[in-house]
């Protein structure tokens, strides 16, 4: 079977032959549990774990800061928000309409249970004014705790954390930022940014599925029970081989960043230019505001995305939007939020690059889909 170009990098990437390198040894002869402390099995495993968490921490420069494992970004941001309230049943939870749905159905279920939610509006560039959270916590005498994506998954559009952390100067909350999307793409330096968790995804970098992680500076509340696993705050048989991956992927990643963004850039550039040229069909979502390099959400004028993504979807592989809403067949919030119409955003596709693609498949999608809308 001959599969498509792959343009859906976004919604996951394909394991680095270096890292199921450094798995495999976990897969196979040295499978311990690394809670086990009375015989060899268990020390190397334990080993492993303890290793790959200080590789992350150096990647992320954050080693004075907690780093406990999850089964995936999903996982680490629901523990993050609930563990806030669970701390702080009286405080107040303030993000952005444009957040990923594993932060918003979680604030849907908060809501529900009567746990109060600010959601913060964006502009058409998806961009929100630090005034406005300003204002927000301002009007709050509660413990806050203000969540919100680095790098947005669906348009890439990224959010200026550091200037988001210069509010702590004058306004006491706590800060969560998603970074699924952000991590090998800009520098991160956890230790020098002032915000409370950061959480990601290790198969989103070229690691394995299943295994994402919260890095911390004060103490995460467990919101998984049983054993004493990782100091008692989140419990469960620690997942050595994909913490190995994890660890060997998040190193990868930081590594050859400016690689990463260079080669992408290209790519984004090339496409979104190419496109550009032919008028005003195609619109490029959040083109006058800072993005990371390997996203590009697309708006095709009197067209339907599902359409031509049927089309096309022989030779490339593409999107509408985040995987994680593929069931949905309602419009894309994100692009809702930004003030665009239905129709807009049931035209829109998403392209997300990586290391395997090159210009020539760029040029050859630009070809297709100029031979389908013109």
């Amino acid at each position: 079977m001959n599969l498509p170009v792959y343009f859906d990098h976004a919604s996951t990437t394909p394991l680095k032959p270096e890292v199921l390198e450094a798995m495999m040894p976990y897969l196979t002869e040295n499978y311990g549990n690394a809670s086990s402390r009375h015989h060899a099995y268990g020390w190397l495993a334990e080993q492993a774990v303890e290793a790959a968490k200080a590789a992350i921490k150096a990647s992320f420069q954050a080693k004075s800061s907690q780093l406990i494992f999850t089964s995936g970004a999903t996982e680490a941001i629901n523990t993050v928000i609930l563990g806030f309230v669970k701390k702080h049943p009286d405080g107040h939870i303030i993000s952005l309409k444009t957040e990923h749905k594993a932060t918003l159905a979680c604030l849907d279920y908060l809501e529900g249970k009567s746990i109060r939610v600010t959601h913060l509006e964006v502009d058409k560039n998806g961009s929100f004014e630090i005034q406005d959270l300003a204002i927000a916590l301002s009007m709050v005498k509660c413990p806050v705790l203000f969540t919100v994506l680095w790098a947005n998954n669906e348009t890439g559009i990224m959010h200026p954390i550091s200037e988001i952390a210069k509010l702590k100067a004058k306004h006491s909350f706590e800060i969560h930022v998603d970074a699924s999307q952000a991590v090998g793409k800009i520098p991160i330096f956890f230790d020098n940014l002032n915000i409370d968790y950061l959480t990601y995804s290790s198969h989103k970098i070229y690691g394995p599925k299943g295994i994402g992680a919260i890095l911390s500076k004060t103490r995460v509340e467990k919101m998984v029970f049983g054993g004493g696993q990782q100091s008692e705050q989140r419990a469960g048989t620690l997942n050595t081989p994909a913490i190995v991956g994890m660890a060997a992927a998040t190193q990868l990643a930081f590594d050859h960043m400016e690689a990463f963004v260079i080669h992408t850039k290209t790519l984004q550039t090339t496409l979104e230019d190419g496109l550009s040229s032919h008028g005003d069909i195609f619109y490029i979502h959040g083109n006058t505001s800072s993005r990371v390099s390997n996203i590009s959400s697309i708006a095709i004028k009197n067209t339907d995305s599902e359409a031509i993504i049927q089309q096309i979807a022989h030779k490339f592989a593409i999107t509408n939007g985040s995987a994680c809403n593929a069931a949905s067949t309602l419009p894309s919030h994100v692009l809702k939020a930004m003030g665009f119409s239905d129709t807009e955003a049931y035209s829109t596709i998403r392209l997300s690059f990586g290391w395997s693609n090159t210009s020539q498949q760029i040029d050859d999608f630009i070809k297709a889909i100029r031979t389908i809308v013109f």
